[in-house]
């Protein structure tokens, strides 16, 4: 039987990062829950969030991005960036 301290730790743990695959550019991704998206790497030229059908540019080609639940992250790109998410 599992010490209660044990039991503790396996709660504490934080989800596990998610490489997400993007499609073909201009890609664009539906966040599946509250968290983070990190963009880095390849050769982007825009990133946009979008919600409810309304986009907005972020200035960025490199970025961590707070998101909600149903926001759609738009990236373009000539060599694919390697996104990641962060649930919560």
């Amino acid at each position: 039987m599992p010490h209660i301290g044990e039991e503790r730790a396996k709660l504490s743990q934080p989800p596990a990062i998610q490489v997400l695959a993007i499609g073909a550019s201009p890609s664009s991704t539906i966040v599946p829950d509250d968290g983070k998206i990190v963009v880095q790497g390849g050769t982007v030229s825009l990133i946009e969030i979008g919600r409810n059908g309304t986009f907005v540019t972020t200035g960025l080609t490199t970025a961590v991005l707070p998101v909600s639940r149903g926001d759609v992250v738009r990236i373009t790109y000539t060599v694919v960036p390697t996104v990641n998410y962060f649930k919560g």
